[in-house]
């Protein structure tokens, strides 16, 4: 049986230290409000540990986040599978957090049209967190080329302290770039909603990636 965790135990185990909280509604809802430091890891049977290991240290014990405590117990099958403490499931989720007084994130989303208005302004960079196949059919002229897969190597080339747009396909990938940008304290980051698909089917230009990023690189599949 999967424990009930109140918000005030869960604050009380993260200032303590040690606790991680493993969230795993659908990444749009996390991106639109979640807990400070959470990891994001929507529930998917057949890559759920895969993408645990890679986020989550060993040893250290979690508290889930989830819609329902189904998904919450299947959830706790595969972490514990992989040797980590569970120590159970966020009572009442985000809301009982919020109801406890505790702060929430989320990540904001322009518009294609709006997000032009706003780059013709200056003082905000696009991230193109796309394949670079995919760059070779155009980006959105000044775009910071960087695979999402990258990103973790290289965060030193961006600034902390300045105002990012994460841009992929369709605005899932970027999704996932603005939180690990977030997680490494990038406080202005965004996603742009539906992604280039959206910038171009809003008739918005589009410019030749920077040589250097695709040039000689296999397209993406």
């Amino acid at each position: 049986m999967l424990a009930a965790v109140c918000a005030q135990a869960l604050m009380a185990g993260l200032g303590r230290g040690g606790v991680r909280i493993v969230d795993v509604r659908p990444l749009r809802e996390f991106m639109a409000a979640h807990i400070p430091g959470s990891i994001s890891v929507p529930y998917a049977v057949d890559r759920f540990g895969t993408q645990v290991r890679s986020l989550l240290p060993n040893g250290v014990p979690a508290v889930l986040i989830a819609h329902d405590r189904p998904t919450a117990e299947a959830a706790t099958v595969g972490l514990r599978a992989d040797g980590h403490t569970v120590l159970g499931l966020l009572e009442g989720g985000v809301e009982a957090w919020t109801q406890a007084g505790h702060p929430l994130e989320h990540v904001r989303e322009w518009q294609a049209e709006a997000l032009s208005s706003r780059l013709a302004t200056g003082g905000i960079a696009v991230l193109d967190v796309r394949e670079p196949g995919e760059w070779a059919g155009g980006v959105i002229a000044g775009a910071i080329c960087m695979r999402l897969a990258e990103i973790p190597t290289r965060f030193s080339e961006l600034d902390p302290a300045g105002e990012y747009v994460a841009v992929c396909a369709i605005g899932v990938r970027s999704l996932r770039a603005a939180w690990l940008l977030q997680q490494r304290g990038f406080a202005r980051v965004a996603n742009l909603l539906g992604g280039m698909k959206a910038w171009v089917g809003a008739g918005l230009p589009s410019v030749p990636p920077p040589a250097a990023e695709w040039r000689g690189a296999s397209p993406a599949g």
